[in-house]
């Protein structure tokens, strides 16, 4: 049988006669094409010592001549190095050649690289020029951002209002402007804020714009953050704001080898970055207490813009019966520290304390809504009426405090089924007169000795017996007083708290030995502040609204405590509020784990006072 094999020479032929061809077509293409030209300069800033890369890019042209770069004082150049392309695409051939060189810059200062003139076969180039900005490594951080950079990388601060109202929110922008052919990182960071004072939340970074200075275009990257005020006083701020430049990875600290060429470092992006400090001009933020003037008494410290509605179920209820009222308080400004508003009842009601069932608020806390539920059980067929509920805040646009009162209701009560008291005649009353029956007289005779001998060796003369027949006793005793506390408990509001003070507090204390061994310090004066707010906010039933530093210092200095101690304790909610709301960090395991000694050693003295 004849197998047939593959010739392998021709197989070959066509595939060289079609390399052939397009040799030929791309010497005819060549021949006819125009030439183009580009020249660039990447980075166009950077420090004195670090190199650029000067790019010629020819197209068109076969066997181009090599581009001479001139003499400049204060720069060096090196190459250049080829990089020779040839590709098709579509059916089109594109064939071109690069050289590059590495130019770095002796000293600082601005130089213009250009105009060239380029020729090609017949035909002569204009290439324009391009600044190469060289900045000095001697000058610091702030120098080269604020002096010398003033015009490639800076920055401006701005805030929404300069003059607030305390517990006021506004808006901070921190604008930083990069000039083409700069880049930075993403994140930023800032120093030299205030840290008391004002609340300034994290800054997030919005969509940037273009925008002209000075006849230069600039990138603009922005960078907001809601603030809020809490205290009264001038604040200034004067951020150093600190971003990360973008530059060549500079090759002279590390080893040469085949790769360390700034071709490489621009195609495969080998760029390091370079901290850079910017500073701003500085802006005043004047913050103003609340007008006493005028002042509701339902006012809170609300300060914004806000809504507030109620709503009373049911209306048709019988007496003894819960009713349920809902406050919704929705809008911007201070939300998150709001408290459910005061509901002021006669004694036809009994008050349950409000509860919060309901928050939705933005990260930032300025805006979104809470919601508040109470009970109220109408005691008598008189509390026909429940009366109205208001809140109260501060309007800064209007520079006015608007009062908002929802009610009063009407309810419509039934008695109670068997509520009416009732007249139980005795069992005497019933029987009528006694009648005596008879005068019968029985003559009772004493026992007999031997029944003597019985009794005194009955079980029932030993001491053992009657301690046994006591028992149920005593369990009865312990049932009834142990339902006399349990009912106690369920109708005696403020004992209830009373008793749930310490275990509160317990739960606060825990947290906050968590945090000490994490030497978490934010997370430990939360856990402080917990315990002892739900410690005397149980101790002396305040409503959440009431729990106050002021009002609980008040309340301890009436007690007998001593001034030493009460000091102590101011000092401890001090510190709580400046960790917690000025920003204040960095506190050290030391002094949190005193804080926290100081804090039992407190509580376990308040244990023993009548507060």
């Amino acid at each position: 049988m004849r197998r047939w094999q593959s010739n392998p020479v021709r197989r070959q032929k066509p595939r060289t006669l079609i390399a052939v061809v397009v040799t030929l077509l791309a010497a005819l293409t060549y021949a006819f094409a125009d030439v183009s030209v580009t020249f660039d300069v990447q980075p166009r800033t950077i420090k004195v010592g670090d190199s650029a890369v000067c790019t010629f890019t020819i197209r068109g042209a076969n066997n181009p001549s090599t581009p001479s770069l001139p003499q400049i004082d204060g720069l060096q150049f090196s190459g250049p190095a080829v990089q020779r392309n040839f590709s098709m695409v579509n059916g089109k051939i594109d064939n071109y050649v690069s050289y590059q060189y590495q130019v770095v810059p002796i000293r600082n200062g601005s130089f213009s690289i250009g105009p060239f003139k380029y020729q090609a076969g017949n035909q002569v180039l204009d290439l324009p020029s391009i600044t190469l900005q060289a900045l000095s490594r001697s000058a610091d951080a702030s120098q080269s951002g604020q002096q010398q950079g003033q015009d490639w990388l800076f920055a401006r601060l701005s805030a929404s209002k300069t003059n607030v109202i305390n517990q006021e929110s506004f808006e901070i922008l921190i604008s930083v402007y990069i000039a083409q052919g700069l880049s930075i990182g993403r994140e930023i960071s800032l120093a030299n804020m205030p840290d008391a004072g004002l609340t300034i939340q994290n800054f997030h970074e919005i969509s940037g714009v273009r925008e002209a200075v000075n006849n230069k275009a600039y990138e603009v990257k922005r960078f907001r953050a809601n603030a809020r005020a809490l205290t009264e006083g001038t604040f200034v701020l004067e951020p150093v704001i600190r971003a990360s430049l973008r530059v060549p990875r500079n090759s002279r600290s590390r080893p040469r080898s085949m790769f360390d060429d700034s071709f490489f470092d621009s195609f495969f992006g080998r760029t390091e970055a370079q901290p850079v400090d910017l500073h701003v001009k500085p802006v005043n933020i004047t913050v103003a207490a609340v007008p006493g003037e005028g002042k509701p008494e339902s006012f809170s410290g609300a300060v914004g813009l806000f809504t507030f509605d109620v709503d009373v179920k049911p209306t048709e209820l019988t007496v003894g019966d819960p009713v349920t009222m809902t406050a919704r308080i929705a809008g911007q400004g201070n939300i998150d520290s709001l408290s459910a508003p005061l509901l002021k009842a006669d004694d036809h009601f009994k008050l349950y304390e409000s509860r919060l069932v309901s928050k939705n608020i933005n990260e930032a806390g300025t805006a979104g809504e809470k919601i508040f539920e109470q009970v109220l059980i109408p005691r008598s067929e008189d509390a026909a009426t429940v009366p109205p509920l208001e809140f109260s805040f501060f309007d800064p646009e209007k520079k006015a405090y608007q009062v908002i009162r929802r009610g009063p209701f009407t309810l419509a009560l039934k008695p109670a089924e068997n509520g009416t008291a009732r007249i139980v005649q005795s069992t005497t009353e019933r029987a009528g007169p006694t009648r005596i029956l008879g005068t019968d007289i029985v003559y009772l005779k004493p026992p007999p000795s031997a029944w003597n001998d019985t009794l005194k060796s009955a079980v029932y003369t030993r001491s053992s017996f009657w301690i046994v027949q006591a028992i149920p006793l005593l369990g009865v005793a312990l049932v009834y007083v142990t339902s006399l506390r349990k009912r106690q408990l369920q109708t005696d509001v403020a004992f209830a708290r009373r008793q749930r003070a310490p275990k509160a507090a317990r739960a606060g204390l825990r947290k906050a030995e968590t945090a000490l061994r994490e030497t978490n310090a934010a997370e430990f004066y939360e856990a402080m502040w917990d315990a002892l707010s739900s410690y005397f906010g149980n101790r002396l039933n305040l409503a959440p609204g009431e729990v106050t530093d002021r009002s609980i210092l008040d309340a301890v200095e009436h007690s007998g405590m001593e001034m030493s101690d009460i000091s102590i304790l101011k000092s401890l909610f001090s510190e709580c509020d400046e960790r917690r709301f000025a920003g204040r960090t960095g506190a050290d395991k030391d002094t949190m784990s005193k804080d926290l000694r100081e804090t039992q050693r407190v509580l376990r003295i308040c244990e023993r006072l009548k507060i």
